[in-house]
């Protein structure tokens, strides 16, 4: 058992070899060296829905904050690159989040859902720091995060945010 931040203490002699198996993870094999005075483990979520399912359904983690950690996960866990369009990543990575026709005609996101006969509720975009009038340019391979605001933390962005912001960081911003 871990402790709540995840760590645990395992006596172990040199040249052992620690085995981590988690039913929703990468399983990782860790060789004991003879300078380690301890080893540590990055845990890298298999982002399928039935592991969203199983985590969320066990109680591992509430469905709130399994999206906030999906969307904030280190470079390494993210698997971008796995999806053709910054579209697609969004409605795979984001439940309830909807990606529908806009009122240009483009691919809009709707954090709040497309209530408005006019579809002028659509989220606005800010890309590495800059407000954008459509993300359909970014690569999802390029891109280093991916956050969708809402309430609190889209007001950051003022009123013109009411309808929630997508919030994209490229890796070469972050150099």
């Amino acid at each position: 058992m871990t402790d709540s931040l995840g760590q645990f203490e395992i006596v172990c002699n040199e040249k052992d070899v620690i085995m981590i198996k988690a039913k929703v993870f990468q399983a990782i094999n860790k060789k004991v060296d003879e300078d380690d005075d301890f080893i540590s483990a990055n845990l890298i979520f298999r982002d399928t829905p039935k592991n969203r399912e199983i985590a969320t359904g066990l109680g591992y983690i509430s469905h709130e904050q399994l999206t906030f950690a999906l969307a904030h996960m280190a470079d390494e866990n993210n698997d971008f690159c796995n999806y053709t369009s910054v579209f697609s990543l969004i409605k795979g990575k984001f439940p309830g989040v909807q990606v529908r026709d806009g009122a240009s005609g483009t691919e809009a996101v709707f954090v709040r859902g497309q209530k408005s006969i006019t579809q002028d509720n659509a989220a606005i975009y800010v890309v590495d720091g800059v407000r954008v009038a459509d993300i359909s340019f970014v690569n999802p391979c390029e891109m280093a995060t991916i956050d969708i605001l809402k309430d609190g933390g889209a007001a950051l962005y003022g009123s013109q945010a009411a309808n929630g912001v997508v919030v994209i960081e490229t890796k070469g911003h972050r150099q």
